[in-house]
């Protein structure tokens, strides 16, 4: 819905292998923490400059964020379907937006918001333009649930009376 992933995607497919995924995503991230120890990076007096310190504190951020995730999993039953009771957003956005950027969330957020407004205004315009349907329908289901506590109440049963008037029918 939100228009960043092809119309193949799986949702319940990554819901399936969600701790692998997750296990996965920390290994990278951990990887790419060393290679970056590795090759000196963060380690040089001009790298601390260059402002290489924050990238290592987002990354160091990441992971614990990553294992804060795996771990809650682990302990609960979470989901990242939105239609499921048991949907978790922060593993929903780790799991299948973890590469998005923020401006790529923001721009199809405001994209998803369009199409709530425009099936909100496309429902009240439905209901308006059956509301003498919807009345005469709430009307109906009066009338059965009337004669259907009249027939509780030891008064004839609408098939009774149908009965009756197809025997008088029948005698003509």
């Amino acid at each position: 819905p939100l228009s960043i992933h092809p119309d193949s995607f799986d949702l319940r497919g990554i819901q399936s292998q969600q701790m692998d995924l997750l296990g996965q995503a920390l290994m990278d991230l951990e990887e790419r923490m060393n290679n970056e120890a590795d090759a000196g990076t963060y380690h040089s007096e001009s790298a601390i400059g260059d402002g290489n310190v924050d990238h290592v504190v987002s990354l160091g951020a990441q992971r614990m964020a990553l294992e804060a995730v795996l771990e809650r999993i682990q302990d609960e039953d979470t989901s990242i379907l939105p239609t499921d009771p048991n949907f978790d957003p922060l593993t929903f956005l780790t799991l299948v937006h973890r590469n998005t950027s923020f401006e790529e969330l923001s721009r199809s957020i405001d994209m998803l918001s369009s199409k709530t407004d425009n099936q909100y205004k496309r429902q009240q315009k439905i209901v308006r333009d059956n509301f003498a349907l919807f009345v005469r329908c709430a009307d109906g289901i009066d009338i059965v649930a009337e004669q259907t506590a009249d027939n509780r109440s030891g008064k004839k049963s609408v098939k009774a009376q149908l009965n009756k008037l197809d025997d008088l029918a029948a005698a003509c």
